[in-house]
């Protein structure tokens, strides 16, 4: 190879390289804000219980999967949570005999909120 195929070669390589290694590391990191509220729908639940899961539909019926997360609401009746990757979740709050459910889709790179209220 004479010196120009060298450098084209080279320089494609290393480019290819860059591309490479800057396209599968970017952040997509999403955030999940839920607020709880009582059965008149604007007092906040403190206190509560919050599960996020994700269930999967299979033959033998339904599977929860690996990926959950639960934490406890402030005073506020919000919970926050961080995943890796986007998704859709199911939400489940619970304060003594009280539930509420919902589902939440997770954007990349987004703070998605979502507000459940108490039965």
């Amino acid at each position: 190879m004479n010196l120009i195929s060298k450098s084209i070669f080279s320089f494609l390589l290393v480019l290819s390289l860059m591309i490479a290694g800057t396209s599968c590391n970017h952040d997509k990191s999403c955030k999940a804000v839920i607020k709880v509220v009582d059965i008149d729908g604007s007092t906040p639940v403190g206190d509560a219980k919050v599960e996020l899961f994700a269930t999967i539909s299979t033959v033998s019926g339904p599977v929860t999967a690996d990926l959950k997360a639960e934490g406890v609401t402030g005073s506020d009746g919000t919970a926050e949570f961080q995943f890796k990757l986007p998704a859709i979740l199911d939400i489940r709050a619970t304060k003594g005999s009280k539930v509420a459910t919902g589902i939440i889709k997770l954007e990349e790179k987004e703070t998605v909120k979502k507000t459940v209220q108490m039965q």
